[in-house]
C-alpha cells in the first residue's frame, strides 16, 4: 500500500508465492482481491489494526478474471472454464 501524497510505501500485503493473473478493488475501497495461477482467490480487507488476509479455493486452474458485483459479492473466471460467485463476507 502506498501513500499517494508522498509516494512512500506504507504496508506490504502478504500473498501467494505464485504469479497473480488479475486484481480488483471493491466499490467501497475496503477490499482488494487477486486471482492466482494456482487457482486461489486472495482477499485483503482493510481493518483498523491492519489488513486481514484470507484466500478461497474454487478453480481447478488459474484465476483469469475478477470483478466485484457489489462490495460483498465477487465474480471470478478461471482457466478451468468456470465462473464462480463469492460472498466476500
Amino acid at each position: 500500500l502506498w501513500d499517494l501524497a508522498t509516494g512512500a510505501e506504507r504496508k506490504r500485503l502478504r500473498g501467494p508465492a505464485d504469479n497473480l493473473r488479475c486484481v480488483a478493488v471493491s466499490p467501497d475501497g475496503k477490499s482488494i482481491v487477486a486471482g492466482g495461477e494456482d487457482g486461489m482467490v486472495w482477499v485483503w480487507v482493510t481493518d483498523p489494526t491492519g489488513p486481514k488476509t484470507f484466500c478461497m479455493k474454487g478453480h481447478a486452474g488459474a484465476v483469469t478474471g475478477i470483478a466485484f458485483v457489489s462490495a460483498d459479492s465477487l465474480l471470478t473466471a478461471g482457466a478451468d472454464g468456470t465462473v464462480r460467485q463469492w460472498d466476500v463476507k
